[in-house]
């Protein structure tokens, strides 16, 4: 059961929701904001299956059919919008309001959406959430934001939502958990460093995106060690750009590239041989590794509006081939 999960993981997210579900005093629109790999998702499934749950001793029972459906995304008055591959645009939030003025499908009168990554709407899309908020069609109506970035969401927006604190789990204890699980060393690191929810962290090393991403952050750093033209057109020609154009492959090769950087940065030493050879031969290299960084990071803000990767790694690859060749 989640619910146990988010007591010993989230105990003040617990504690809140607890209180509001047993005094019935529920906001009509939440914020959850807490970094990557918190269980902001998650709980806001919780909370949706509360609302309806016939079965529920203050947070839901997560096995009747109506939580079911919930968590499976068949609940035909909840609706979830995503920003982490793509910008919300005002057209979706027009789309969740026309909806939304429908009468309900099903036996409660209870209308729930969930949009994750609100920070990644457009200023029109959240112009157009701030005036649903105010007028949300009913008071049957409940909304849940979740963020990284709360400061990216308007003060308007903010001031009009339960703002709900969601900690990460901290990076050396996914890192034990994850080697007692027999975990590889560099999976753990990697996994500990960018996720930080065990949970996620069990769903996502097996997924084959992950496992391509990953392989060519070892590919790129190692050809860039022995010869930086052939690491350049290897991940230009075999990689990225040519075969795979998977967003998902190309946001893991980014955030785990950004990660050996700025360990390097740092000079983070870690016991895991593979990395830690390749920290301190990057280290002795004459490469700008702050301008490789800034690149890479740069890359990766600009993925989720560009709707070409081809080009934005076209222009990456070129920016990194002219740093290391002294440009």
């Amino acid at each position: 059961m989640f619910k146990t999960k988010l007591i010993s993981e989230q105990p003040i997210a617990f504690h809140t929701l607890s209180n509001s579900l047993k005094d019935n005093k529920l906001a009509h629109s939440y914020l959850f904001v807490g970094p990557n790999g918190t269980p902001k998702k998650e709980t806001a499934y919780l909370l949706a299956q509360s609302l309806v749950c016939r079965h529920k001793q203050v947070f839901a029972c997560e096995v009747c059919d109506d939580c079911k459906r919930i968590s499976e995304g068949n609940y035909a008055d909840l609706i979830y919008l995503s920003g982490q591959d793509a910008k919300i645009k005002k057209e979706d939030i027009l789309h969740l309001q026309q909806e939304f003025s429908k009468t309900g499908l099903e036996e409660f009168n209870q209308k729930i959406y969930i949009i994750d990554h609100a920070e990644n709407a457009t200023p029109e899309a959240l112009n157009s959430l701030l005036k649903f908020l105010e007028e949300p069609n009913g008071s049957s109506t409940t909304a849940i934001l979740l963020t990284e970035q709360s400061d990216r969401i308007l003060p308007t927006i903010r001031s009009r939502c339960q703002i709900i604190q969601f900690k990460a789990l901290s990076r050396d204890f996914c890192y034990n958990v994850c080697v007692s699980s027999k975990y590889d060393p560099l999976d753990a690191y990697i996994l500990a460093n960018l996720i930080r929810n065990i949970t996620l962290i069990d769903e996502i090393i097996e997924e084959e995106e992950y496992q391509n991403g990953r392989q060519m952050f070892k590919r790129f750093i190692d050809d860039l060690l022995d010869d930086s033209d052939k690491a350049i057109i290897d991940i230009h020609n075999d990689g990225l750009v040519a075969k795979d154009k998977n967003r998902k492959v190309v946001k893991y090769f980014l955030d785990i590239t950004i990660m050996f950087f700025a360990d390097l940065f740092r000079f983070q030493q870690v016991s895991i041989p593979w990395y830690t050879d390749r920290v301190q031969q990057m280290s002795k290299s004459s490469y700008n590794d702050r301008h490789i960084l800034n690149i890479l990071l740069s890359t990766r803000d600009l993925l989720i509006s560009n709707a070409n990767i081809g080009l934005l790694m076209d222009q990456m690859f070129y920016q990194i081939q002219e740093v290391v060749n002294g440009k």
